[in-house]
């Protein structure tokens, strides 16, 4: 027997310290290495190792036991397990503030929206405007990015609940009112036409339709460059230089536009278009001899590129030059 232990044994004052200051065994382990050197004892190494308690499914419904281990919880919503030996609750609350976890929160109200009868639980009313807007966006082949402005928008629109419920705007009066804000918008546009401008028109097809659709750059009140679409008839008539400058000529003067304004005319190169003495260049400079002729770049850039590259062939065999540089 040791003396200096007050009689009792190293096993003994071993099974002392482990008995004495340490947790309920419900909540925690602890893990305890021990090493005996004569009459002494030195600790290696402690630790405690929390335990899933049932009260953490209270305070967070979507944690489950899991089947790992007693060390483990399962989160539903993730369908994962993850480690809580170290922070217990505190490891549950930062895997709950993980985005992850809350984009999949939000999918699995919109599933549960589905599945369940919301007819009773007002707290899904916003879950059930986004998802009629979805639908209403894939029904009738609308980008999601409209989402986006959609969402601003209709803050602005329903400010109290006496304008959701007044409010009936169907393809009728829409038509109505697109006309109208449509003549508001050209009157700016034809208002602003008082000072240069320069008009640039081009063929279009759409459905078997002709259109010459008639755009206008020119300088707003601010002293900044718009481009604006002023017309866009139906063309019917012969592809000539006169029908075509017939077209433009009506639309000017239904808004009382005068030639003098205008600087240059842009358009393809067509002889249509840009001939000496048939083509709409030549009417138009009849009304305003400095009209300056601005030719489609992009159009000459592709009759040069294949005009060149045939030309290119022709100088050069490929497979020749190919070979040689394997």
């Amino acid at each position: 027997m040791n003396v200096a232990n007050g009689g009792r044994s190293s096993r003994d004052l071993i099974n002392l310290e482990n008995s004495e200051g340490s947790p309920s065994s419900s909540e925690s382990e602890s893990e305890t290495d021990t090493a005996v050197t004569g009459s002494r004892i030195r600790m290696i190494k402690k630790y405690w190792k929390q335990k899933y308690k049932r009260s953490y499914s209270a305070q967070y419904p979507c944690f489950i036991a899991s089947k790992l281990s007693k060390y483990h919880a399962r989160c539903t919503i993730c369908q994962i397990d993850i480690v809580i030996s170290h922070g217990g609750l505190n490891d549950i609350s930062r895997h709950c503030e993980r985005k992850g976890h809350k984009d999949k929160a939000k999918l699995s109200e919109i599933s549960h929206f589905f599945r369940t009868d919301n007819t009773t639980n007002p707290g899904l009313s916003v879950i059930k405007s986004e998802v009629l807007f979805v639908h209403f966006l894939v029904e009738h082949n609308l980008s999601f990015s409209t989402a986006d402005h959609a969402a601003k928008l209709f803050k602005k629109m329903f400010s109290s609940k006496s304008v959701v419920d007044d409010f009936k705007c169907g393809r009728t009066k829409a038509t109505a009112i697109m006309k109208v804000m449509a003549s508001e918008v050209k009157s700016d546009i034809v208002k602003n036409l008082n000072g240069p401008f320069v008009i640039a028109t081009d063929g279009s097809t759409l459905n078997n339709e002709k259109f010459y659709p008639i755009v206008v750059r020119y300088l707003d009140s601010q002293g900044e460059i718009q481009s604006d679409l002023l017309a866009n008839p139906v063309f019917n008539d012969s592809h000539t230089g006169e029908s075509i400058f017939g077209i433009l000529q009506r639309e000017l003067s239904k808004h009382n536009i005068d030639w003098k304004k205008c600087t240059a005319l842009v358009c393809d190169n067509t002889y249509t278009m840009v001939g000496k003495y048939r083509g709409v260049i030549k009417y138009v400079r009849d009304q305003h001899k400095d009209v300056f002729l601005a030719g489609c770049v992009c159009h000459l850039l592709h009759l040069a590129s294949k005009k060149g590259t045939k030309a290119f062939q022709a100088e050069f065999n490929f497979d020749i030059v190919l070979r040689q540089l394997n």
